[in-house]
């Protein structure tokens, strides 16, 4: 059996918060998958660590070059960090690409209500939903030494098993055949989705700020109404019906974030595509030592994605900020708490896209300078 690698994708809030209980688990994922296989998994269980990024990208680049897991850890926290975000989405998109969706193994740690609406109004939600979890909201209160735990393990270990079998039988050429057979969308297709999804960002990116406007004008104007009901020595009863005409305030440009967000996330999809079509296609042209033009594309490519990277850093502003200081506030009130959570992952989305948009641009420059 091939080598294998794991990637533990958690929030460390949560592991700390649960006195290290979760990275707990993939050590004793570790140890149980030697037994059952007799053969050693790598599990990278700290993003910090050099190795993570460096074996991220030989992964996501190479798919069926060798066997690597995802699991990501789902907890509320998961889908409020840009991190566990870009890595899920783009782990489990390229194994469904290629076949390959039982490397992607998700564990429902902690459930709650965004993983029950339906549709999710979080499109990372609804991709996590696709894939078979492994269920711990009750797990987790059980002993590391206890049966209920243990066979926990052994389960999992053995899918991973099961998993590795599936993936080393895969026939990579088979696969990448389907993967662009007559119904797939071929090179030039996807560079025409990619160009096309760049224009369309622009409009996006123009379309986001009067929304973003207003939530800074109303969010605003209820800090100056709260200081003022202070004043008048109103209590907690002025504060709540401020709050209750914030959120009535915030809901459409909340909404309005929201579907934007949706479609900035559609859009970077295709370019991602296009962005990939064109790094595969050169690769293929240097391996035929046929480079032509080579350079002068990838040149141009490289400098409309700066320019996009640029329009996303202006267009989006300080959002994390915004971000932040939604979340300190998301529990003040009833009323407020769903307007505010949907403010916030529509928001946090678009910081997604933006990180994603400036490795993109590493990616390229990674590429240019190791084919000189």
């Amino acid at each position: 059996m091939a080598a294998a690698t794991g990637f533990w994708s958690y929030v460390h809030d949560d592991d700390t918060a649960e006195g290290g209980r979760i990275r707990r688990i993939a050590a004793d994922l570790k140890a149980q998958y030697g037994i059952i296989t007799g053969e050693s998994i790598h599990i990278f269980v700290d993003r910090a660590d050099i190795e993570w990024g460096d074996e991220w990208r030989k992964i996501v680049d190479t798919a069926l070059a060798s066997i690597a897991f995802f699991m990501p850890v789902i907890t509320p926290r998961y889908f409020n960090s840009q991190e566990c975000r870009r890595e899920f989405n783009t782990f489990a998109r390229r194994a469904t690409q290629l076949g390959v969706r039982e490397l992607v193994m998700p564990i429902l740690y902690i459930r709650f209500p965004a993983l029950d609406a339906d549709p999710p109004s979080d499109e990372l939600v609804e991709l996590a939903k696709s894939f078979h979890w492994e269920d711990w909201t009750e797990l987790r209160f059980a002993s590391p030494e206890s049966t209920d735990y243990r066979a926990a393990i052994a389960r999992m270990a053995e899918r991973l098993s099961r998993a590795s079998m599936v993936a080393e039988n895969v026939d990579s050429a088979s696969v990448l055949e389907e993967f662009f057979d007559d119904d797939s969308p071929g090179f030039f297709d996807r560079i025409a989705r990619a160009e096309r999804a760049m224009g369309e960002w622009a409009t996006t990116l123009n379309d986001l700020q009067p929304p973003i406007i207003v939530v800074g004008e109303v969010t605003t104007r209820a800090a100056e109404q709260i200081k003022a009901a202070d004043a008048r020595s109103t209590g907690m009863a002025g504060r709540l019906e401020v709050y209750r005409q914030l959120a009535e305030n915030l809901d459409p440009p909340a909404t309005e974030i929201q579907e934007l967000a949706k479609s900035f996330a559609s859009q970077m999809n295709d370019v991602d595509s296009g962005m990939q079509a064109i790094l595969e296609q050169a690769a293929v042209e240097i391996e035929g030592d046929s480079r032509d033009g080579l350079p002068r594309q990838l040149a141009d490519f490289r400098s409309q994605i700066a320019d996009l990277a640029t329009a996303a850093d202006a267009g989006l502003g300080a959002l994390d900020q915004m971000v932040n200081a939604i979340a300190s506030v998301e529990n003040q009130s009833r009323n407020l708490r769903p307007v505010l959570r949907k403010l916030r992952q529509g928001l946090t989305v678009l910081l997604d896209g933006r990180e994603v948009i400036n490795g993109w641009v590493s990616k390229v420059e990674d590429f240019l300078q190791s084919h000189q």
